[in-house]
């Protein structure tokens, strides 16, 4: 009968449950962070919580009803419905019921979990966060959702840093949600993070095809192909995004969604593409843009400095290095130095008395770069001990974990010291830290050649334009 056949599927699909895969327990490894990203992760999880916020799945509130009202059965006709007996139905019945009950005591308790994981994230309680997200994983009629598997990939690669665990999850999600344009985004970064830029591209590149108007997408592909050394391919996606939002904006759509638009990091990989390729004026019109837009990123601000540099501007530079570093220290209002310490007199953060204690922001990413260019600029402008003691700071602090310190103490120790030897040493550091940078390849080619090394300088000449063919640099001086 109609019944009988619909009471067999249900159960079918319960037996399909069973065959969902399991979730590897993964071991945290936590590591370090990469240092390029300028992606905010709060803001990319407040994000990934709004989508989701109105998708809760309801549960057929009146399923179990329906079952038990066809458990009563006509006992007149009963011998038209099924060949069945009275007993053998109604035992049947029963066993749905059952199964049916069993099913929505996990889907309950799966939206009690859901809640309470989200708060977790929100509140970056990681630990808990994750083992809330592994039983709702573990809960068989949730094996086939995505959100979870997206969910636990992010906690992975956000609250431990462990790439490895957060790619398998990110995976799962894409393979269940496969034009998804978050878990494209969000699958092919981590696999950037992993260094596995082939594999990565061919993602960015199936996004493209999927949504090829998404300025996310596509500007994360052309950092990938920035950080790959491909500066032309680069430069091609992010024209692309600055024509299309230039066309957007004269034509002044009102429907014009937020996926749509650019943002200020679009304008500032191209300036600091076109600055490593010496394309000065077109560097300096994107970098400033995109300070315009985002006033208080350090980061911008020291590749504006870097540009200054590069253009002897060093006064500007210095009164670049200054504005940056007033935007470090707003980042922490409450701190104050401790009461014996002199503080620093220059406003260099770690000068002076400042090494007698360390700062808040000793070991953030945005100090350490901007003040290891400030130790270069220094070093260019003649203040080689005042130089000697900014490298000396960083890396007292941060020994062997950031290449900006290695890669530019190694500049004021050629340029400004020429002491080859020390120099040698600081870029092979920079080298183990980072490889893929063409840039470190040719000034390690440059310190060898000074060292009368001139076989190894050459071979390490030949990989940095192997590597990067389009920087001026490597090729005017071949």
């Amino acid at each position: 009968c109609d019944d009988q056949k619909e009471y067999d599927d249900d159960e079918d699909d319960e037996e399909d449950d069973d065959d969902d895969m399991d979730v590897e327990k993964n071991t945290l490894d936590p590591r370090k962070l990469h240092r390029h990203d300028i992606i905010s992760y709060n803001s990319s999880l407040r994000s990934s919580l709004d989508d989701h916020k109105h998708e809760r799945d309801d549960d057929d509130v009146d399923a179990a009803s329906s079952v038990l009202a066809t458990v009563t059965v006509d006992d007149d006709n009963d011998d038209n419905k099924s060949d069945m007996s009275k007993p053998e139905l109604r035992n049947k019945l029963s066993r749905n019921l059952s199964e049916h009950l069993h099913w929505k005591k996990k889907s309950n308790k799966a939206r009690v979990l859901r809640k309470q994981l989200e708060e977790e994230m929100e509140s970056e309680a990681w630990i808990s966060a994750l083992q809330t997200c592994k039983k709702i994983l573990d809960l068989q009629a949730f094996n086939f959702e995505p959100l979870y598997h997206f969910y636990c990939g992010f906690i992975y690669e956000t609250g431990f840093s462990n790439y490895e665990s957060a790619e398998r999850h990110y995976r799962v999600a894409l393979q269940l949600e496969q034009t998804s344009d978050k878990h494209i985004r969000y699958y092919a970064r981590i696999l950037r993070r992993l260094e596995r830029y082939e594999q990565a591209q061919h993602v960015y590149e199936y996004g493209l095809e999927q949504h090829p108007d998404n300025h996310f997408i596509r500007y994360e592909y052309a950092y990938l192909l920035w950080l790959a050394q491909k500066y032309e391919e680069a430069l091609s996606q992010l024209k692309y995004c600055l024509e299309r939002d230039q066309q957007q904006q004269q034509s002044k759509s009102q429907s014009q969604s937020q996926q749509s638009r650019i943002g200020e990091n679009v304008y500032w990989l191209y300036g600091r593409i076109s600055c490593e390729m010496e394309e000065y004026h077109r560097a300096s019109k994107y970098l400033q843009h995109s300070i315009d837009l985002k006033a208080d990123d350090v980061g911008y601000r020291v590749d504006l400095m870097l540009y200054l540099i590069h253009n002897r501007q060093y006064k500007a530079a210095d009164k670049c290095y200054r504005d940056a570093y007033a935007l470090v220290r707003a980042q922490y209002p409450d701190w104050r130095p401790p009461p014996t310490s002199a503080g620093g007199a220059d406003g260099g953060g770690g000068g002076g008395g400042d090494d007698q204690f360390k700062t808040p922001w000793q070991d953030t990413f945005s100090f350490v770069y901007l003040q290891s260019v400030y130790g270069y600029l220094l070093s260019l402008v003649g203040k080689k001990k005042r130089a000697d003691q900014v490298f000396a700071e960083l890396l007292h602090y941060n020994k062997n974990e950031f290449f900006e310190i290695h890669f530019y103490y190694a500049l004021h120790l050629e340029f400004g010291l020429k002491a080859h030897d020390m120099a040698l040493k600081q870029i092979l550091c920079a080298l183990v830290i980072e490889e893929n940078w063409a840039v470190t390849y040719y000034y390690l080619a440059v310190v060898l050649y000074e060292l009368a090394l001139y076989s190894s300088a050459l071979d390490f000449l030949n990989r940095a334009f192997k590597l990067n063919p389009s920087l001026p640099m490597i090729y005017k001086n071949f």
